[in-house]
């Protein structure tokens, strides 16, 4: 699709709709998990406290989503070419977040709670603010969907990187706006928590239930970090996690000496965090994302052409969830292998897992801001670009295009 003829309302109903299906994706599904005990637990409680959590949840989204496009417009204005899930490409971030999500699986399980193990550190998020922990979850929401590209929120976003910084605002706040519906739903109608089942004692097995996600992308997030560094990581990650549980389990004690050593020992856990970003991969640990592919080169892909060879260009990333669901079902299998060599098309990748300015260069120039982007290039003919869900058939048409009369 051509942003060029996109008019801005269409942009903005296209923002909206990615948005809204980017809680069906599956990096957001940790964070439903929280919101779901959230809207339970207040089920049996005031309107007025629903309304409120769900106002501030909406709030902490659409004011991270806008942060996220300050950043991104003032970054780009300085000539950086940044994309969709940049802070992703940063090994410090990533380890950040592996220790975010450790921290949120313990306290869903019951290891410990806020207001008792980290008390010494500073207020917990809910200690005297019921409503700050809705805005975090918000914040959270958002920081997690950012390895998500959902249906139609990538022609949306690509349609920015010619529009005014104003723009980009608006169209990242109507996105933020669709991640929020399903708790905007409660700010409007509060009433509708009354049709939540109450909370007991299931409450406490469901919120165990629900730490098992979170731990599981806490993994998967230790898995990108050790993609985009080295094996060395695990010692640095898993060695400050081990010093943060012993600091949660000391901060619990009663003794001052004790708590103040747990505290000690948090903060301490949190300084391998910058380390991390020093590693680089080996030769032998570089990230190979199809053994069938080359990696990217735009001097390769022009000489590909000028021999008058077809070359299938798939720019993905190792944190981008959407992309290695699409790696799975169709690019590595059977049927595909066979598609390309009948055709004698070529195979390229570019990783995106850290930031490599040729493939934002070559994600600029069809208007995306992130990954996933499939184009298959046929020697004298406009390239073409495949949804972010292709389907074999579309593959195959696109693949099949240069004998089509």
């Amino acid at each position: 699709m051509n942003q060029q003829n996109l008019s801005l309302g269409l942009v903005l109903v296209m923002a909206l709709a990615g948005g809204l299906i980017l809680n069906l994706m599956p990096c957001v599904f940790p964070v439903l998990s929280i919101k779901a005990l959230s809207i339970t637990g207040k089920a049996s409680k005031e309107q007025r406290e629903v309304r409120r959590g769900a106002w501030l949840y909406t709030v902490g989204v659409l004011t991270t989503m806008l942060l996220l496009a300050s950043i991104m417009v003032g970054l780009q204005a300085g000539g950086a070419q940044i994309g969709w899930g940049f802070q992703l490409q940063t090994p410090w971030f990533v380890a950040l977040l592996v220790y975010v999500f450790i921290i949120l699986g313990l306290w869903l399980y019951g290891w410990f709670e806020f207001g008792m193990a980290l008390s010494g550190v500073g207020q917990s998020l809910t200690e005297g603010h019921p409503g700050r922990a809705e805005f975090f979850t918000g914040v959270l929401a958002v920081v997690v969907a950012t390895p998500c590209t959902a249906p139609f929120m990538g022609v949306a976003m690509g349609y920015t990187l010619t529009q005014p910084w104003w723009i980009t605002l608006m169209v990242f706040s109507v996105l933020g706006l669709g991640l929020a519906v399903p708790m905007l739903v409660f700010a409007i109608s509060p009433q509708l928590a009354s049709y939540l089942p109450r909370p007991g004692s299931w409450m406490i097995r469901l919120k165990q239930f629900f730490a098992f996600p979170i731990f599981a992308t806490a993994i998967w997030l230790l898995w990108v970090l050790v993609r985009q560094t080295s094996s060395d990581v695990l010692i640095l990650v898993l060695g400050g996690l081990l010093l943060l549980f012993l600091g949660i389990w000391l901060s619990e004690s009663k003794g001052r000496f004790s708590r103040g050593l747990g505290i000690l020992a948090i903060l301490t856990s949190f300084f391998s965090i910058p380390s991390v970003s020093h590693l680089t991969p080996s030769s032998t640990e570089q990230a190979v994302v199809d053994v069938r592919a080359e990696s990217y080169s735009a001097s390769a892909l022009r000489e590909y052409a000028d021999d008058g060879h077809s070359v299938f260009i798939n720019m993905t990333a190792d944190w981008c969830i959407t992309c290695k669901v699409t790696e799975k079902r169709l690019l590595v299998t059977e049927p595909v292998d066979q598609l390309f060599e009948t055709h004698n098309v070529v195979r390229m990748t570019g990783d995106w897992t850290r930031y490599d300015p040729s493939i934002t260069e070559y994600l600029n120039a069809f208007d995306r801001v992130g990954v996933p982007l499939y184009v298959v290039n046929h020697p004298g003919m406009k390239p073409i670009v495949l949804s972010q869900f292709p389907s074999f058939e579309e593959l195959a048409q696109a693949i099949t295009a240069k004998f089509s009369p």
